[in-house]
């Protein structure tokens, strides 16, 4: 389930497997493309790797489906 691909995606993040993770939230969006939370978590591992020019269009798509979440918002002023 996509819930799960969320949650293995984590997994890989916290131990630095940010390619697994990026490809099982892929997975995750592609499965239920208006989960909240995939688009987030991808926009950070983005900006984790140094990818910013990723991380933007994920914090929008993000913002698409919760546009109350306060750490998307956040995470878009910081990017601006």
């Amino acid at each position: 389930s996509a819930r799960t691909q969320q949650l293995v995606a984590e997994q890989f993040a916290v131990i630095g497997e940010n390619d697994r993770a990026i490809k099982a939230l892929q997975d995750a969006i592609k499965s239920a493309p208006r989960l909240e939370g995939s688009h987030l978590a991808l926009a950070m591992l983005y900006l984790r790797m140094g990818r910013r020019q990723d991380a933007l269009p994920e914090v929008d798509r993000e913002l698409a489906i919760a546009p109350q979440s306060a750490a998307a918002l956040a995470l878009k002023q910081s990017l601006k």
